[in-house]
């Protein structure tokens, strides 16, 4: 996968937030320095109080010299644009550019819109346990491990929802050194909460690559997790 395709997924998660979601983004408020058209999206250098910074929108005709304001959505480091032929060390990914505090007033109307009602998820019944294991042994044995269906047991300590149409949730259970403590349970259908602790329940893959830089050498998929 593309890391183009990354932020393009990454854009269409954010702009179905919810309303709550969309509310609480920081906003911006500044001057564009410079605009380019390349590729599918607008580059815009924004001169924000003493901060200088680059941002990429769908496409805009906002010129030079104008007043804009926008919510900060998804920061991308070491970002090399094609179209540009130029690497930037710092860019922020928004889906929309406003003139003047237009940003402000979209953001004040999408909290005051109502919010529809989430369907619960249905949860696939999960395949029996191969065994209950740390996360330690998770790199450890991996090759031994690989493609069944294992438990751990561990505090949930962070959790990114929404992404690429799935839900990662890092578990730690105090066991493993740097790069072996923490392993990623993915989930279409299921979520934890930051801070609980849980059993979580997941297939094992080993060595998954989905570009960019986006590499783990382990990494649970079709996760359930109970507390």
């Amino acid at each position: 996968m593309t890391r183009l395709r990354i932020v393009l997924i990454a854009l269409f998660t954010i702009a179905i937030m919810t309303a709550s979601q969309a509310y609480a983004a920081k906003i911006h408020k500044g001057v564009i320095l410079e605009t380019k058209d390349a590729g599918p999206y607008t580059y815009m250098q924004i001169k924000e109080g003493k901060d200088k910074f680059w941002i990429a929108a769908t496409p805009s005709k906002i010129k030079k010299g104008a007043k804009v304001s926008f919510a900060e959505q998804l920061w991308m480091y070491d970002f090399k644009s094609k179209a540009l032929d130029k690497v930037f060390k710092k860019i922020l990914f928004v889906s929309v550019v406003y003139k003047g505090d237009g940003a402000v007033a979209a953001a004040e109307s999408r909290r005051n819109r109502p919010q529809p009602v989430a369907k619960p998820a249905v949860k696939k019944p999960q395949p029996k346990a191969f065994g209950t294991y740390s996360v330690a042994d998770l790199f450890a044995k991996k090759a031994e491990l690989k493609g069944k269906s294992i438990k751990v047991k561990g505090k949930v300590v962070k959790v990114l929802s929404g992404i690429m149409g799935m839900n990662w949730v890092h578990i730690q259970d105090g066991t493993g050194a740097d790069g072996s403590n923490d392993v990623i349970f993915t989930s279409k259908n299921d979520i934890a909460t930051v801070g609980s602790t849980v059993t979580a329940q997941g297939t094992l893959i080993v060595d998954k690559d989905y570009g960019s830089g986006y590499f783990y050498p382990v990494i649970m998929q079709d996760s359930a997790f109970s507390e």
